[in-house]
């Protein structure tokens, strides 16, 4: 049984329309506090079940969790506030109706719960929240009953907008490989990375001689490289190269 109780009037709420599949009648709402905790929780439900999805669970629909309930309420009794309140609860409550969510800031009538008695607070049981990569809907049973109630989705889009801000990224330093050196400095007036590879490789960057050698080329996928050496002076580098495309192609005489 999820125990009802009235939302922290500090914070946002989202208002959702309810659905019953047998048209039960009179349903309630849902008030879901959207803190800073909540909206970021959902988030990452949100992201695991897309990354499930992913990685090839393509018959996983939804992820159901059981321990995060809203708060279930009936439409409220306006006949006892002036016309201007009423007219303002009767608003919220018909805006749900046809636009299925509607969000409350801090401070507005319905946050504040001023004027709202236990008798409108609805007891349920079995609650779920369930997760797809859209966003999150609930679905519970009222108490005693069989009558099933689903609540309208709060998309991903809208607990980002009041999810708190991600830290930044830490700043990583790049992994050491053992087995490369660490390039020793240049010498002066030797080529730059940029000037050998306008020389096209016809010379030894160190002392500029065309005297050089390479030996067999190795390569793995998409990347030759060749190590070069310098009869002059004796400096030693590799060569790099990268797969540009293809050329020349011809089919068989099969495929043609």
């Amino acid at each position: 049984m999820t125990t009802p109780r009235i939302p922290d009037p500090a914070t946002p709420i989202a208002l959702l329309r309810v659905w019953d599949e047998r048209d039960y009648g009179d349903l309630p709402y849902v008030l879901v506090e959207l803190t800073p905790g909540f909206c970021t929780l959902a988030l990452e439900r949100i992201a695991l079940v897309t990354q499930l999805k992913a990685a090839g669970k393509h018959s996983l629909y939804e992820l159901a969790y059981w321990d995060t309930h809203p708060t279930w309420l009936t439409r409220p009794d306006t006949d006892a506030l002036d016309e201007e309140a009423a007219d303002a609860i009767e608003a919220l409550f018909d805006d749900a109706d046809d636009q299925e969510t509607v969000f409350l800031d801090p401070g507005t009538f319905l946050c504040t719960i001023t004027d709202y008695d236990d008798a409108r607070l609805v007891s349920v049981e079995c609650t779920r929240m369930l997760v797809t990569p859209e966003g999150i809907t609930w679905e519970t049973y009222l108490k005693h009953t069989s009558v099933t109630c689903t609540t309208a989705q709060l998309t991903r889009a809208e607990l980002e907008k009041y999810a708190p801000p991600a830290p930044p990224a830490p700043v990583l330093r790049p992994a050491f490989v053992p087995d490369q050196p660490t390039p020793e400095p240049l010498p002066a007036g030797a080529l730059t990375v940029d000037d050998y590879r306008e020389s096209q490789g016809g010379c030894c960057p160190v002392c500029k001689s065309g005297d050089i050698t390479g030996d067999s080329c190795e390569c793995e996928a998409g990347t030759v490289w060749q190590d070069v050496c310098c009869q002059a002076c004796g400096a030693k580098w590799q060569d790099v190269y990268f797969l540009q495309g293809y050329d020349y192609l011809k089919l068989s005489a099969k495929e043609a």
